[in-house]
């Protein structure tokens, strides 16, 4: 629970970056990575693969239908991640 607490409190941080600056510093991504890591080996690698497989296809459903909704509008396929989302936000999700 307190590994939970931390990550959210780490991602909120990047959010934040994110809005105000548009770039969000390096340490916040390793700082991310580390309680994500602490958090699983602390918990004796408990990791819900229920939980996992339903964000990845919520990920993967927001990305299909923003490709889709831009490449309609584009009238040619697009590649979202190369002039809509920025590498932050990539980052972001991606952790």
């Amino acid at each position: 629970m307190v590994f939970k607490i931390i990550i959210a409190l780490i991602s909120l941080n990047i959010m934040i970056e994110d809005f105000r600056y548009r770039s969000i510093h390096w340490l916040n991504i390793v700082a991310l990575i580390a309680g994500v890591i602490l958090g699983i080996i602390f918990h004796a690698f408990t990791f819900m693969s229920h939980d996992f497989l339903l964000n990845l296809t919520f990920l993967a459903i927001q990305y299909i239908s923003l490709t889709f909704y831009f490449s309609i509008k584009q009238r040619r396929l697009i590649n979202i991640t190369r002039a809509h989302i920025g590498s932050g936000d990539i980052i972001y999700l991606r952790s």
